[in-house]
């Protein structure tokens, strides 16, 4: 049965206007009919006998009478229709207007899922790269004949069209890690990706009149064969050579060296192969006098020599790259092991890296821990009683045991923040015996006493103490180290806290400033003792890091360079590249950066692994989706960067997109069937993107420009 819904208004409505309409015209026929009626029974063909006994002047006001009786009918019937037909058209809108039934809304087309979108912009992102590639390619040959100053505006826009896709492949990375994570949102991020790639192919449409009328291939082809040909010869020769370049590799490396450009010779030359077929061609159509044809023939050339150069480049400079990487191998594990000794020797015992929160107006933005304390970076153990590193609590005063107490961490005077000195293990209350005590040259101190990291000279009740304290008495140890405690300490003496503030005359040169609470005097010497200080630190990133997991890192660098040691002494080939990306990798999670060889290695290994995806893409184009093509365009983002950490990723985003790249290939399979697939380099040819593969015989050569005008010039078969 059929719905009410359907059934209904809808149709009625329909048939409702269709007879009012045919009202309307009859009733204009039929008032039309009442105007031309009173012409169609007047004739004046037939004379009329006319009497002499009536009067003539009285028969004409009869006739005149007679006709405007006969219009007024007509008139008014027209007049009645029209009236009907308006009042039926008023009601009709009206209902439409302000009905509320399904026939009467407006409906609009659904958005299209989610999945479609995302499949689009794929497709965009792909198709996008595929013209700004095939446009460098042309231009390449248009720069040869024409001079760089006369592409010029089109090498230009094919920057503004990179640049586009640069942003649109920035979007997709990060709708592929799930930002944004709302609905709406992902699709207005898919919808600026579609976008960004129509403005790439626009700009490239826009300019691909002006580029075909500077290469005025139809007029003037004999010149532009020649540079092919001329690159083609050149070529021939190099792909010669190849072979032996490949073979002095392998015997010098290891197998794992040359695996990047596998068969790269053979491709070479199979594109080689075809750009022979298309240029005889060409000619062969130039001298027919058919430009057009010899156009097509010449484009298929030039895109099949364009990507054996890029085969017999990637070898090329593949040979060049392991010798650089050979020649830097030995400067990069010297560089790593300074960089890990540099580690271990401000590696905490114990925690994390910490850094203290605002101590006071002697603190400063970044301070570095106390080198006080048993846990920071760089500290001296206590061998003493257990007593905690001095902080420095408040402000001491140096008379009495109070100020014992006070420098204790128990007395009454002491700070909130006070921490037990760091002094020796044993104490006495008063006396210059304390004092000894105190500065490690008492006769109560320990063996292991440490001299006091107080706060340079302290005046207590005896100077020699305090300059054995300060490090500047004739009792100080040869290893006093000088206070970094905090605050204003107020003794007996200006020289004391001069001492104390790395300022005074007895204050020795490697005195640091105080970093704890309480006002320090000597900002200049602080802020240098503190810039010093931090030289021996890590990488901040390394702050906060457990001591355990930074411990875990040194120990596995140690395991791999160990094991790259043996390797370089084994007596047999290795891969410096590999070499080189292994060194930096287990480095880049502790190393400081501070040796230069290792930002310089790491550059080297991550450029070498994005030249040879970029190679693999443009010469497999036909074939290879967006997400291979996303991962190369993050990895060559990355490959300015400077920290180990950006460059290591680099290396790895190639990696990955070369194997997504040659899984996309094999997933392909064979893009050629028939007659044409026996035919040598057509099937290279289609996944190469020199033909565009829409025909059975490979299809036209795609040129210059956008999507409206790079097939423009179309390969027909031979």
């Amino acid at each position: 049965m059929t719905s009410s819904l359907i059934r209904g208004r809808p149709r009625r409505t329909r048939s409702h206007i269709s007879v009012r309409v045919a009202h309307a015209v009859l009733g204009s026929a039929a008032g039309f009919v009442w105007l031309v009626l009173p012409g169609m029974t007047i004739s004046t063909d037939v004379p009329v006998a006319i009497s002499t006994d009536a009067p003539v002047a009285a028969a004409a006001p009869e006739d005149e009478e007679t006709s405007g009786a006969d219009l007024v009918l007509p008139l008014v019937v027209v007049g009645g229709v029209g009236a009907l037909a308006g009042y039926a058209y008023l009601r009709r809108t009206r209902r439409a207007r302000t009905r509320t039934t399904p026939g009467g809304t407006r409906t609009t087309p659904p958005a299209p899922p989610l999945t479609q979108l995302d499949g689009e912009s794929r497709t965009l992102l792909a198709e996008a790269d595929n013209w700004i590639r095939t446009s460098r390619e042309e231009l390449g040959f248009a720069e040869a004949r024409s001079g760089p100053a006369a592409v010029a505006p089109f090498a230009r826009a094919v920057r503004d069209a990179e640049s586009e896709l640069s942003a649109a492949f920035r979007i997709r990375r990060r709708y592929d890690a799930g930002v944004p994570p709302d609905e709406p949102s992902r699709r207005h991020a898919l919808a600026g990706i579609v976008g960004r790639c129509q403005e790439v192919g626009r700009r490239l449409d826009e300019e691909a009149a002006a580029f075909d009328r500077l290469r005025a291939l139809e007029g003037e082809i004999g010149e532009a064969l020649t540079v092919a040909e001329t690159r083609f010869r050149e070529l021939t020769g190099r792909a010669a050579t190849t072979g032996t370049t490949l073979a002095d590799l392998a015997e010098r490396y290891a197998p794992s060296a040359t695996a990047p450009v596998t068969g790269y010779a053979e491709q070479a030359k199979d594109r080689l192969v075809f750009a022979t077929t298309h240029l005889n061609r060409s000619r062969q159509a130039a001298d027919s006098g058919e430009a057009e044809g010899a156009v097509r023939q010449l484009r298929a050339a030039e895109g099949a020599v364009a990507q054996a150069a890029a085969f017999v480049d990637g070898i090329d400079r593949l040979a060049a790259e392991l010798s650089a990487a050979a020649a830097m191998v030995a400067s990069t594990l010297t560089g790593a092991e300074a960089e890990l000794s540099g580690v271990r020797g401000v590696l905490p015992t114990t925690g994390e890296w910490e850094q203290p929160a605002d101590a006071g107006t002697g603190a400063m933005t970044g301070a570095v821990p106390d080198t006080g304390a048993g846990t920071g970076p760089g500290a001296v153990p206590d061998p003493g009683a257990g007593a905690g590193p001095d902080i420095g609590a408040g402000t001491r005063t140096g008379e009495g045991g109070t100020a014992e107490d006070a420098r204790a961490g128990t007395g009454p005077d002491a700070g909130a923040d006070a921490v037990p000195d760091i002094g020796a293990g044993t104490r006495t209350g008063e006396g210059g015996t304390a004092e000894d005590a105190r500065a490690g040259t008492g006769p109560d101190a320990g063996a292991d006493a440490v001299p006091d990291i107080g706060a340079g000279t302290r005046t207590g009740e005896g100077g020699t103490a305090e300059d054995a304290r300060a490090g500047t008495g004739p009792d100080a140890g040869a290893d006093a180290v000088p206070d970094t405690g905090a605050g204003t300490r107020t003794g007996e003496g200006g020289t004391a806290e001069d001492a104390r503030a790395g300022t005074g005359p007895d204050a020795g040169a490697d005195a640091v400033p105080d970093a704890g609470a309480g006002t320090t005097r000597g900002g200049a010497a602080e802020d240098a003792g503190r810039a010093t200080r931090w030289a021996r630190l890590p990488d901040a990133a390394l702050l906060g890091v457990p001591v355990g997991e930074l411990r875990s890192r040194v120990l596995h660098a140690d395991t791999v360079l160990a094991s790259v040691r043996q390797e370089l002494t084994g007596g047999r080939p290795y891969d410096p590249l590999d070499v080189l990306r292994r060194i930096v990798r287990v480095l880049a999670p502790v190393a400081t950066g501070r040796a230069g060889v290792l930002p310089a290695a790491a550059r080297l290994a991550a450029g070498s692994a994005t030249a040879v995806a970029d190679t693999f893409v443009t010469t497999h184009r036909g074939a290879v989706g967006a997400d291979a093509r996303t991962l190369l365009a993050a990895a060559r983002e990355l490959l300015d960067a400077a920290s180990l950490t950006d460059l290591v990723r680099a290396h790895t985003l190639a990696r990955q997109a070369r194997e997504l790249a040659e899984q996309d290939v094999r997933v392909h399979g064979n893009p050629v069937a028939g007659a044409a697939r026996h035919e040598r380099g057509v099937a290279g040819a289609v996944l190469g993107g020199i033909l565009l593969g829409e025909d059975a015989d490979g299809g036209p050569a795609p040129s210059f420009g956008g999507p409206h005008t790079r097939a423009g010039r179309g390969l027909t078969s031979a």
